[in-house]
């Protein structure tokens, strides 16, 4: 999960994998801050995403005074007592968009996330070649590929969050 503001600050993300345990090794070398989990899935539940809320973004938000607002798809799903509460005393709201439309409401996707995929797939392909590797990225490489995406696009992603 990305997160970031209008003011170009961005907190740590958070991965979420398929599978049944997270291992260490696939939480090595990744960004400074990442959280990392696993469901069954591999995509964010009510359980990941108090963890999110609990571990990112509480601890990232609290320097910025005044009301703060998470946008986001299918937050209804993420919901728990416990979140609810915790945006009550933080002073934050939820804003939920409209089901099946983040390919055109979604803030980040056409200033941030094409950007950050292009960069992505440039340190993919690199790698690929590199390592000759053509099945899918073994976990306890992703973090690595993650963090050198992150340090290739920092000035280029507070500048797409701010725009």
């Amino acid at each position: 999960m990305f997160c970031g503001n209008a003011a170009g600050h961005y907190i740590p993300p958070m991965v979420v994998y398929k599978a049944g345990n997270c291992w260490t090794t696939w939480k090595e070398n990744g960004p400074e801050g990442a959280v990392y989990e696993s469901t069954q899935s591999g995509w964010f539940d009510m359980p990941t995403f108090t963890i999110w809320f609990k571990t990112c973004f509480l601890p990232n938000i609290q320097q910025f005074p005044g009301r703060k607002i998470i946008i986001g798809d299918n937050l209804g799903c993420h919901f728990s007592e416990e979140v609810i509460t915790m945006c009550k005393n933080n002073n934050i709201g939820f804003v939920p968009l409209i089901a099946n439309s983040t390919h055109l409401t979604q803030p980040l996707d056409v200033s941030v996330f094409r950007p950050l995929k292009v960069t992505w797939s440039n340190i993919l392909k690199r790698w690929r070649r590199d390592t000759r590797y053509t099945k899918a990225i073994p976990k306890q490489t992703f973090p690595t590929l993650l963090k050198q995406t992150y340090s290739k696009m920092k000035v280029e992603l507070k500048d797409a969050l701010v725009s």
